[in-house]
């Protein structure tokens, strides 16, 4: 499978109702954390700002990928 293939079913994995509300629901769990950061300055915001939010992301991305990967087209 090449790059080009990859990225297509990608995005087709993306589409699917369930991964673009999981999707939707990081998004806005990152904004809503890194906002709150800004306005606030809370301590208690930087572990999840600084590790919470890049790792759910980084894990999405990989379940995207995995399930391309694995797709039969």
């Amino acid at each position: 499978m090449n790059s080009e293939t990859l990225g297509r079913n990608a995005r087709r994995v993306v589409r699917t109702p369930v991964y673009a509300s999981i999707g939707i629901v990081i998004g806005v769990f990152a904004m809503t954390t890194l906002i709150l950061y800004w306005v606030t300055l809370d301590p208690a915001l930087i572990p999840i700002v600084s590790t919470g939010t890049p790792i759910a992301v980084i894990a999405y991305v990989a379940v995207v990928f995995t399930k391309a990967a694995r797709t039969k087209r």
